[in-house]
C-alpha cells in the first residue's frame, strides 16, 4: 500500500482512465442506432407536405361555381383607346334577358258596303259639287279682295264704319301703347297688346257693330253688303 500511495498520491490517476472507457462507451452506443436505421431504410426522408398538397392528398377539389367567383383584374387600357363594346350574353345564356314577343293582332274582316240607289248616289254627287264650287268661290274671293285694316289708335277705330263685300278680311291693329280689346257680337280678339294685330273672315251680309271693352267710347261698325255689286268701300 504504501508503494501504491507512492506511485499514485492523488485518486485522479485512477479516475481519467475510467473516464476514457465511459466516453467510448457512450459513443459505441450512439453510433449503433444510427448504423442500424441506415440499413434498414436506404430511402431518403421526404419533407413534410405544405397545406394545398395535403387538402390535395384527401380529394378536396375547387368546385367550377368557386373558380367563377374569383374576382379577376380588368385588363388596362390606354388613354386614347375606346371604351370596350359590351358583348350581350347569348340567348339561353346565363344572365341573357329575353325580349316578350307581343301576340299578333287579329286580322278586322270590313263588312262588304252596301251600294247607294241610284236617287241617293245622284244626291250625294250633287251635294259634293255645291261643297266644292263655295269653297272654290270663297277661295277667288278671298284671293281677289284686298283685306282692310282697322286701326286702333289715339283710344279710337279708324275708320269708324266700314263697308266690305262678302268674303272679306279684316285686320284690327293696335298703334296704341295700351291694349286693346275688339268685342260686339261675333267679335271677340282678346287682350290685342301694343304693336300686334287680330283678324277676322267676314262671309255673311249684315251689320256688326263693336266696341273696345277695355275703352268703351271707341265704337265703330262694319256693314257687309248682300251683294257684292253694291260694296260702297270705305266711308268715314
Amino acid at each position: 500500500m504504501a508503494s501504491v500511495e507512492q506511485r499514485c498520491p492523488s485518486r485522479q490517476c485512477l479516475a481519467a482512465p475510467l473516464l476514457g472507457v465511459l466516453a467510448l462507451v457512450a459513443l459505441a452506443a450512439c453510433a449503433s442506432p444510427v448504423t442500424l436505421a441506415l440499413q434498414a431504410d436506404p430511402t431518403p426522408a421526404l419533407a413534410p407536405a405544405s397545406v394545398s398538397e395535403a387538402r390535395s392528398i384527401r380529394g378536396v377539389a375547387p368546385s367550377p361555381t368557386a373558380i367563377d367567383s374569383i374576382p379577376t383584374r380588368a385588363p388596362e387600357l390606354a388613354p386614347d383607346a375606346p371604351p370596350p363594346t359590351p358583348v350581350p350574353p347569348a340567348a339561353g345564356a346565363a344572365g341573357a334577358i329575353s325580349t316578350p314577343v307581343p301576340p299578333a293582332m287579329p286580322t278586322l274582316t270590313l263588312p262588304p258596303r252596301r251600294e247607294l240607289d241610284p236617287a241617293s248616289a245622284a244626291a250625294a254627287t250633287a251635294n259634293a259639287a255645291t261643297a266644292v264650287a263655295r269653297f272654290n268661290s270663297a277661295a277667288a274671293t278671298a284671293a281677289a279682295l284686298p283685306q282692310q285694316e282697322i286701326r286702333m289708335q289715339d283710344l279710337a277705330f279708324a275708320p269708324s264704319t266700314l263697308t266690305v263685300k262678302p268674303g272679306t278680311n279684316i285686320i284690327w291693329r293696335n298703334y296704341d301703347r295700351v291694349p286693346h280689346q275688339v268685342q260686339g257680337g261675333e267679335f271677340d280678339s282678346g287682350p290685342v297688346p301694343s304693336g300686334r294685330h287680330w283678324s277676322s273672315l267676314l262671309e255673311k251680309p249684315g251689320r256688326y257693330a263693336f266696341i273696345c271693352s277695355f275703352h268703351p267710347t271707341m265704337r265703330a261698325e262694319i256693314t257687309v253688303s248682300p251683294d257684292p255689286s253694291r260694296a260702297e268701300g270705305i266711308t268715314s
